[in-house]
């Protein structure tokens, strides 16, 4: 984000008039989404069908806390138009498992590059996940996806079969009332929260212990799960479609707006993408952080080493020295 702002701010120099401006989003509420891609290192043994098969409960219903937050409905003319959902992306997809990114957007992508030996490892790209602004929200989202890996790998990731994970994934989102109803194969019925629920309590039961790291991530999902049961107002400034949804009734409060009304949500829309703008003199959710009301897990001094300094395992690193070396 900050690498960024320095280019739009540089490019804004550069024209003359008018000013660049950087949204960390996934839709401009005109029926075009754009990706958060994550990328995993997967084990090759691993037939890559199972992996569809396993992965999907926990990528379709763990929106619950990564999900951005929305307003209104895309790509559905029969969708309640005032419908907050809890992420953005979710109107997109329509396919279990492609290699597009694109056009019919799958859950689970077979784009396979792993950057490694090839042999041993797959890449697991995931394409189906909100960029998030919350700092606590996008480490709950990539650990918690790297722990259900890790089941996967170990064949230890609970079993359930979803009647229809797209249709779920559209339903989980869209449903205001936080029940996150699911439909499962042999006629059972469970929710989003107790499938999040017992898959964490595997990874807790195998990996607890481990490291610092993954204590983190298994304490976060835990409290995290435990919150959205009893009250999502816990998580404002962790979760991003929660402290999202704070904002826009404050703002809908003190303006005297109406979600019902056409006008009113676009005003609404406006202030859903202010939330996601990356330049702290404008961006709603950078404000928040200015104000002290987001839990952060970095300071502003690790950030500014990142700009320069990137973690020496990542290919980021590998590039930056080769630029520094040989730049001419």
């Amino acid at each position: 984000e900050r690498i960024l702002l320095q280019c739009a701010r540089r490019r804004t120099d550069t024209r003359g008039g008018g000013v660049v401006r950087l949204y960390k989003n996934n839709t401009d509420f005109e029926g075009h989404s754009y990706g958060c891609h994550e990328n995993f290192l997967l084990s090759r043994e691993i037939p890559f069908q199972q992996v569809i098969d396993e992965l999907l409960p926990f990528v379709v219903t763990r929106q619950i806390f990564a999900g951005a937050g929305k307003v209104s409905v895309e790509q559905d003319h029969k969708a309640r138009a005032s419908t907050y959902q809890l992420a953005q992306r979710s109107d997109f997809f329509e396919v279990i498992a492609s290699v597009d990114t694109m056009h019919r957007r799958p859950l689970v992508n077979t784009r396979d590059e792993p950057h490694a030996n090839s042999a041993r490892y797959r890449r697991l790209h995931l394409i189906v996940g909100d960029a998030n602004m919350c700092e606590y929200a996008t480490a709950l989202k990539v650990g918690s996806t790297a722990l259900v890996i890790d089941l996967l790998e170990v064949g230890e990731l609970p079993a359930c079969e979803l009647v229809d994970p797209i249709g779920a994934l559209k339903e989980i989102s869209r449903d205001e009332s936080l029940c996150w109803s699911l439909g499962l194969a042999g006629g059972r019925s469970s929710s989003a929260l107790e499938l999040q629920m017992l898959i964490m309590e595997r990874a807790e039961a195998l990996f607890k212990g481990r490291d610092e790291e993954t204590d983190w991530i298994l304490e976060a999902w835990s409290s995290t799960l435990e919150s959205l049961g009893r009250d999502p107002q816990e998580l404002v400034g962790r979760l991003d479609w929660v402290t999202k949804k704070w904002l826009l009734d404050a703002f809908v409060e003190s303006e005297g707006l109406d979600w019902e009304k056409p006008e009113d949500r676009i005003w609404l829309q406006s202030q859903d993408l202010e939330y996601h703008n990356i330049d702290p003199a404008e961006g709603l959710f950078l404000m928040l952080e200015d104000q002290g009301q987001v839990e952060r897990l970095i300071t502003d001094e690790q950030v500014l080493k990142a700009m320069v300094e990137p973690p020496r395992d990542t290919r980021a690193y590998f590039r930056g020295k080769a630029l520094q070396k040989f730049a001419d």
